[in-house]
């Protein structure tokens, strides 16, 4: 079952990277291809310092790189239709008018699904730390609604950093059931605020340089270096982190801001239009 699930979704899943000038990747994640769009975590609309973006899809042994586009932030912003357009759902839409994109297979959603507690579901995705793409699998736990009011799906399966904006599908049969969204998970807000803490107190140390000193030691170059050092640190923990919970935005939510005129019955392998 997980196999055919594999060979069905792998090649339609991408990685999205955010390069610095000195092209360190300063986050990645998920996306997928429903038509002629990559659906994603909104996440893509604010990434510190990112100077390029390149977006990857993979052959089935996860590794291999098949079609890919490199491009400037600024560019890459100006391509998304407004955040606001999505009324706070937490996604971002991606226009695949890039001719690299045009033989890129398209998932397929599950409309009106049973979202059953112990139903079983596969998500595939991206993981940063070993920069390839990956199958977990897993079961519906529960279901969340958030303070905004709209619905999770809650399941018990591995979760990495890289997932956010990975398809949560049906082990069956491979439709979309959600959007994996990280963000939802305490430890994600706990990192981005110690991250915005840290990098309050650069911003500080870098502005009282050469204002302080003892025994000819610039006090706030110490400071910037250790606080340096602290934000690594984390990132590393970050990167390195395994959770046994994962949310997903129920698909429901999003299907009217998709052009679903290009997408296949998975079932025939065909396209419905």
């Amino acid at each position: 079952m997980y196999t055919k699930i594999w060979q069905k979704s792998c090649r339609s899943v991408c990685a999205i990277d955010f390069l610095s000038t000195s092209n360190v990747n300063l986050m990645a994640i998920s996306g997928f291809k429903i038509g002629n769009q990559i659906v994603t975590d909104d996440m893509v609309y604010n990434v510190k310092d990112a100077e390029n973006v390149k977006i990857r899809f993979f052959l089935d042994d996860g590794l291999s790189e098949y079609a890919s586009v490199k491009i400037s932030y600024t560019d890459f912003i100006s391509f998304l239709p407004d955040r606001s357009e999505f009324d706070n759902l937490g996604i971002a839409i991606i226009p695949t008018d890039f001719p690299e994109f045009e033989n890129v297979p398209s998932l397929t959603l599950c409309r009106s699904c049973d979202l059953k507690i112990g139903r079983s579901v596969a998500v595939v995705g991206y993981q940063m730390e070993h920069k390839n793409m990956a199958l977990k699998t897993g079961i519906i736990s529960s279901s969340y609604t958030n303070k905004k009011g709209l619905s999770f799906i809650q399941y018990d399966g591995t979760v990495k950093p890289g997932n956010s904006g990975a398809p949560l599908m049906d082990a069956e049969t491979g439709r979309v059931l959600g959007i994996v969204m990280n963000k939802e998970m305490g430890f994600v807000k706990t990192y981005k605020d110690l991250i915005d803490i840290i990098d309050s107190n650069l911003k500080i140390f870098k502005e009282q340089e050469g204002k302080s000193n003892f025994f000819d030691v610039d006090l706030a170059q110490v400071l910037f270096a250790n606080q340096s050092q602290i934000k690594h640190i984390a990132r590393e923990f970050f990167l390195n982190a395994t959770v046994r919970v994962g949310f997903a935005l129920e698909i429901e939510h999003v299907i009217e801001y998709l052009d679903t005129t290009l997408e296949p019955d998975h079932d025939s392998g065909v396209y419905s239009d």
